[in-house]
């Protein structure tokens, strides 16, 4: 059963000056928060208080608050908290998580704190447990109970102590010191400092016995994700797959594997295309004393997200290992090391940033054009060229996805033809989507919701045909 303290009132003045504490104490506490949603319970050891802050001499707005976790530092209290709005909006509060730093002014909250480790029960001044990695525990509010949904992980993306310190080794250059605090407003803009860290779906099992259907020749990535994400359930810890390389010859489906399981995990896919890169900026972002600088493509996917843990792929890293004498690739010895990636610094920030939960994959034609050191640290799948009957299951469900693509359920048969199928497996995978795709558009123009052999044309053969001369 909760316990309901009684309405503690701060006063607007107060409240200010606890955001001012607060602000001037963030570079040493470890003060974390989550956005919740409005109506929503959010709670642990059945523990609820509220707080009212007052705006002018009408109005006041109820903030029901969770304590996550609370340790004395310093001979201080130091509490995770999360806020939901109750109803009224306020400029400074809105759609925004609060900290709470406690301190001697909010004795009588102060004391309504359960003094017990959410981790082991015992006395927090006793335990030991450091605050470490925020869990948020949600429950459904029309069910006001004690039940736990989900456990999420969440992370610090940098160090704020960090970002004042390279803002103050910015010395005299005020420009390069106001642009490093622009740019961590932007990244507070765009999911703030916080980021989670996405675990295993519930329905990872299914999601594997599909892929190895639709890439069976992907046998050996199979095998891997499944030893990973068994490991991932049984710690309940986040997806972490060891960077992984790919290699095989074009068109047999390495970067469409990894779309996949991307889009099955409604997780963010980026893309670097390592064939056009020239130096290291693509990775590690541009010195920002140049106007024009910006961040490397992993530090820009961060911030885009709201989770720390993204796909990121490397494609065609073996054609960026000779240009310039692989200058491009020389972060990914920082990059691909969990630890050293801890503490990534981009050129374009000055300061750390946590890259460390980031799911690499390389792909390569040739293996044997990339570095032994950065072979080292990755795992090499090796992916063969699909067999006929590899293909033939392929094709059948390249027609699926399509079918899905074009929201063509219900105009196209749902089944090809097994003719049709025979001289699809004539290609590769890639080559064979984009014939299946031209295909559909010609039985289309046709009238007709079903794909027959005269629909099928494999560019290499018309490519053949129209070679030579034509005599009249």
């Amino acid at each position: 059963m909760q316990t309901k303290y009684p309405l503690v009132a701060v006063s607007k003045s107060t409240y200010a000056s606890i955001r001012k504490d607060l602000a001037r104490q963030l570079p040493w506490l470890t003060l974390k928060g989550r956005v919740l949603a409005p109506g929503q319970f959010y709670h642990l050891k059945n523990l609820m208080y509220d707080v009212s802050v007052k705006h002018g001499d009408m109005e006041s707005l109820r903030i029901e608050l969770s304590v996550l976790c609370a340790k004395k530092t310093f001979g201080q209290w130091e509490v995770r908290l999360v806020c939901v709005e109750n109803g009224l909006e306020s400029p400074a509060l809105n759609n925004k998580g609060l900290y709470w730093f406690l301190d001697s002014r909010l004795k009588k909250l102060n004391a309504l704190i359960n003094e017990c480790c959410p981790a082991c029960g015992a006395d927090v001044l006793d335990c030991g447990h450091p605050p470490g990695v925020v869990f948020a525990t949600e429950v459904n509010a029309s069910q006001k109970h004690t039940e736990i949904s989900e456990a999420k992980q969440r992370i610090a993306l940098v160090d704020q102590a960090h970002v004042a310190l390279a803002r103050k080794s910015a010395g005299s250059s005020v420009e390069r010191g106001t642009q490093l605090g622009l740019f961590y407003q932007k990244l507070l803009e765009t999911n703030g400092h916080m980021r989670e860290l996405r675990g295993v779906p519930a329905d990872i099992d299914q999601v594997l016995i599909d892929f190895r259907a639709q890439f069976p020749n992907f046998e050996g990535l199979y095998e891997l994700l499944m030893d990973q994400f068994a490991l991932s359930r049984a710690a309940k810890s986040p997806i972490q797959i060891p960077p992984v390389l790919l290699v095989g010859p074009p068109g047999v489906g390495k970067t469409e594997a990894l779309r996949w399981l991307c889009q099955r995990f409604a997780m963010h896919f980026e893309i670097i295309d390592m064939s056009t890169a020239q130096d290291v900026f693509l990775l590690t972002g541009s010195d920002m004393r140049y106007k024009n600088s910006q961040a490397g493509l992993p530090l820009q996917a961060l911030m885009a997200q709201d989770y720390a843990n993204p796909f990121i792929l490397l494609d065609e890293l073996d054609k960026a290992c000779g240009s310039r004498d692989g200058l491009a690739i020389q972060p990914l010895l920082t990059l691909l090391e969990r630890k050293s990636a801890k503490q990534f610094r981009d050129l374009a920030v000055g300061f750390a940033v946590d890259a460390s939960h980031i799911n690499w994959f390389a792909t390569a034609n040739d293996a044997s054009l990339i570095p032994e050191p950065i072979m080292s640290r990755l795992q090499v799948i090796n992916i063969q060229v699909p067999s006929t009957s590899q293909l033939r299951q392929i094709a059948t469900y390249l027609y699926r996805d399509l079918l899905i693509e074009q929201h063509c359920h219900g105009v196209f048969s749902e089944y090809l033809d097994e003719a049709v199928v025979t001289s699809l497996v004539s290609g590769s995978p890639r080559a064979m989507k984009r014939v299946l795709q031209k295909a559909m558009g010609r039985a289309a123009r046709d009238g007709r919701g079903v794909i027959q052999l005269e629909d099928i044309e494999h560019p290499e053969i018309e490519k053949k045909r129209s070679i030579g001369f034509v005599l009249h």
